[in-house]
């Protein structure tokens, strides 16, 4: 009863938590642990602060830290076979800068979520399977080579300290690879992925655009799809415009898309062009789109990612669905044949047209109608109006 007390006294104010099995009459060190005022509750009933303790009696123990420790050396190496089978830290803790936990073959679960002030892990060769380091952001050097059993690996979105992350042998998809090249911050850095599962598939040139160097691997041709799958949008509707010869065309957003396109295409060859309306980013969509007689078209929505797109459809207009909109609030963007118009801007404001690198390629200003660029059949185009901006890409696929 006493010794459950004592431990759960300690386990209140505790920081860092270990776990071990000990056989009777051995002794377990710390290789070395730095701080101030800490002590250590053994899980036997013993409180010190001392580096080694021997367990009178075999078990499964667990070992609380509590106080100040700014450095902590666990490793495992073959004249100090530790046996940790856990690490963590059971409250938010700013001190613990310094980790080493390699060479543990009994390490299985390590969780380093709660140490904000984190700079610098070693895990190496130690067999853990996933490990959380998207709290870590101070963090300046990462080790985790011949991890050979790791497979997930969770990142902040940025390091902006970090110079140095080393992977090598370990079982991290390119997928994972790929989100630790976007983390690294711009600068010089060295990183190594040699005999990592993903290395051939990743996409190094993330990482060496912003200035790191590969001390070894990087040799990824990045054909990885890291994206969620695309699925077609779905309940797409249209609906004339009271008023007008415009259609409103509604469409739920799909599954690992960020955009969306409406393509225009003649029934039966007739002498309409083919036309691809604006993208629009949201999630749940409607757009605008003229459409003088509908009995010689159908349209196709898509959704898209990158290059890649699923379309749904073809759908027919709808002539029995009729909405009310004040038709000249209405502006749309779209491509016809060699031209992208924009649709009824209103007088006086300014249209510009952009190719996808961003370079202004046309300037005019509306006298209360459609203004109309001329422009290549094939290509990407951003069109901006005010302060909105669209995006067409003329004829997708």
């Amino acid at each position: 009863m006493l010794s459950a007390l004592a431990a759960l006294t300690m386990s209140a104010h505790a920081a860092i938590q270990i776990k071990w099995t000990a056989t009777a009459n051995e002794t377990k060190t710390l290789y070395a642990i730095t701080g101030n005022g800490f002590s250590i509750n053994w899980g036997d009933g013993t409180t010190d602060s001392n580096s080694s303790h021997t367990y009178a009696s075999a078990g499964n123990y667990t070992v609380l830290i509590s106080g100040t420790v700014s450095s902590l050396d666990l490793r495992g190496d073959a004249t100090n076979p530790t046996g940790i089978s856990g690490f963590a830290l059971t409250e938010t803790d700013k001190t613990l800068n310094t980790l080493y936990l390699w060479g543990n073959t009994n390490l299985k679960s390590i969780d380093v979520t709660k140490a904000i002030g984190l700079q610098q892990i070693n895990t190496t060769a130690d067999p853990i399977s996933s490990l959380d380091l998207s709290q870590n952001t101070s963090l300046t050097a990462i080790d985790l080579k011949l991890c050979s059993s790791l497979t997930t690996l969770s990142v902040a979105s940025s390091y902006n300290s970090l110079t140095t992350a080393d992977v090598n042998n370990s079982a991290l998809t390119a997928c994972s690879l790929n989100a630790l090249f976007t983390a690294l911050p711009t600068g010089s850095g060295s990183i190594y992925t040699v005999g990592c599962t993903g290395d051939a598939t990743s996409d190094p040139s993330i990482a060496t655009k912003k200035g790191w160097t590969f001390g070894n691997g990087g040799t990824g041709n990045g054909s990885a799809v890291c994206q969620e799958p695309l699925t077609a949008p779905s309940g797409v509707q249209s609906a004339k415009i009271n008023g007008s010869d415009n259609y409103l065309i509604d469409w739920n957003g799909s599954k690992g898309a960020d955009s969306y396109s409406v393509k225009l295409v003649a029934i039966n060859g007739g002498d309409e062009c083919s036309s691809t309306f604006a993208f629009t980013s949201d999630t749940t969509s409607s757009l605008t789109i003229p459409v003088s007689d509908p009995s010689k078209f159908q349209y196709y929505v898509y959704s898209v990612n990158g290059t890649s797109f699923e379309k749904a459809g073809p759908f027919n207009f709808s002539t029995t669905s009729v909405t009310t909109i004040d038709n000249n609030a209405i502006t749309a963007v779209y491509s016809y044949g060699d031209r992208i118009v924009a649709h009824n801007v209103k007088a006086g404001e300014t249209v510009k047209l952009y190719n996808v690198n961003g370079i202004l390629l046309g300037v005019k200003k509306s006298t209360g109608s459609d203004v109309t660029f001329s422009a290549a059949v094939t290509g990407t185009y951003l069109v901006g109006i005010g302060n909105k901006s669209y995006k067409i890409v003329t004829l997708l696929p």
